[in-house]
């Protein structure tokens, strides 16, 4: 979990400014590959108008259980605020792995758009919540896709957020170190494993909504 925070003008720290992120984004990326902190990233793309998201990255406990899971193998990035009526009451959770801090002025989405706009050529807007894996290799952002969080409650998002964290995360696990520096293959791994989830998702779904005779005539013809 990589932070992205919205500093409000009378808060002294030592976070990036947006600004800062955006000109070093790509080689923030490869530092993250060449110290083996990562093998792919992700931005969790959300604005104010979802709260649920905003308490997630609030709760230490979520938080924690997210920066815990991603570990060594995926960055998430993040905008974050800091604005006293919003953040005074909590304080920042610990660093434990890729936990960093950048600074920025406008809202989650708004500070995320150039971004997105000059790195991944993404100009329409993004149904939001999302999250947006990508890869980057050498000098340039080489791949992506987006998965957007359907959930419409806290523990729900949360559950969705944390089981595609956890299936991308289980993916990469199982990726030899020889091969750490295949990313392109790699991060064709996780986009393969996340869409087959997905599809078994929606076919359970489906078959929930069948009647049980209709289903058991389907399974068991005469």
């Amino acid at each position: 979990m990589v932070p992205i925070v919205l500093k409000r003008e009378d808060c002294n720290n030592k976070e990036l400014t947006i600004e800062e992120f955006r000109k070093d984004f790509i080689n923030i990326c490869r530092s993250h590959h060449s110290d083996k902190r990562a093998l792919v990233f992700a931005f969790l793309l959300y604005d104010f108008d979802n709260a649920y998201i905003s308490q997630i990255i609030k709760n230490p406990e979520y938080w924690n259980a997210l920066d815990y899971l991603s570990g060594k193998y995926l960055s998430i990035f993040y905008i974050h605020t800091k604005d006293k009526n919003l953040f005074d009451k909590y304080e920042s959770p610990k660093v434990l792995y890729n936990m960093l801090s950048v600074l920025g002025n406008k809202s989650p989405y708004e500070e995320s758009r150039t971004i997105l706009e000059n790195h991944f050529g993404i100009k329409s807007r993004i149904k939001l919540p999302s999250v947006l894996f990508f890869q980057v290799r050498e000098n340039s952002l080489s791949d992506y896709f987006i998965v957007e969080l359907k959930a419409s409650s806290l523990e729900t998002l949360f559950n969705e957020l944390i089981d595609t964290v956890r299936e991308t995360v289980t993916t990469l696990q199982k990726v030899e170190k020889e091969n750490y520096n295949n990313l392109n293959e790699v991060f064709e791994l996780i986009r393969t494993s996340i869409r087959n989830k997905h599809q078994l998702e929606l076919i359970t779904k489906v078959i929930k909504k069948i009647p049980v005779v209709n289903l058991l005539s389907f399974i068991l013809p005469e």
